[in-house]
């Protein structure tokens, strides 16, 4: 009997016991989920956030490409200028304006080059700041402008020694359209 009585008690203690934990579980339980839902908000918020910075990171490496594609392309059409040039200059003409033209355009396109590196600094620069959002503003207004303005001047300076190649490329062919057409001029007005 008294194993009977110890156990019935036993169990009473055990179940009051477990009552006080189920409503002390039940108390921790809402304040938990409370913490949970704040944290699960402030996980989204993160996972928004690194969202955004993925997509700006995305976004400024385009715009890193562009510009090389830019830079390469300009490179190139460089060397075939050189290499125009030489030819031309076997040929016995005069390459001295067209030489320092390009060699104009090769130092621009150096130019853009180092902007483009300094573009690539500022925007690793950017993302490790603690106020991106400035940091990005000042590359996106200083540094992408430079970038830009160096790139246009580069192709300005190609294409002005284009034009200079042309120019003493074709003032024969250009002599000799003047020539036939003032010889045909002539030659229609024997005929009347």
């Amino acid at each position: 009997m008294n194993k009977i009585i110890k156990s019935v008690s036993l169990i009473a203690i055990m179940g009051s016991l477990a009552g006080g934990v189920f409503t002390v579980n039940a108390a921790d339980t809402n304040a938990v989920t409370g913490t949970e839902n704040r944290a699960a908000t402030s996980t989204t918020k993160i996972d928004k956030a690194q969202e955004r910075m993925q997509l700006l990171r995305n976004s400024a490496m385009r715009v890193e490409n562009r510009f090389d594609v830019n830079i390469r392309t300009l490179d190139s059409l460089s060397s075939r200028i050189a290499s125009r040039i030489g030819k031309m200059g076997q040929e016995g003409i005069d390459m001295t304006e067209a030489k320092a033209k390009l060699n104009e355009a090769n130092i621009a396109i150096q130019s853009a080059k180092d902007a483009a590196t300094a573009l690539q600094q500022g925007i690793e620069n950017a993302f490790s700041s603690t106020q991106p959002k400035v940091t990005f503003n000042k590359v996106r207004v200083q540094l992408v402008k430079d970038v830009m303005d160096k790139v246009k001047a580069a192709h300005k300076a190609l294409v002005d020694t284009v034009t200079i190649l042309m120019k003493v490329a074709r003032p024969s062919d250009a002599a000799t359209s003047t020539a036939e057409s003032a010889t045909g001029a002539s030659t229609q007005n024997s005929n009347q």
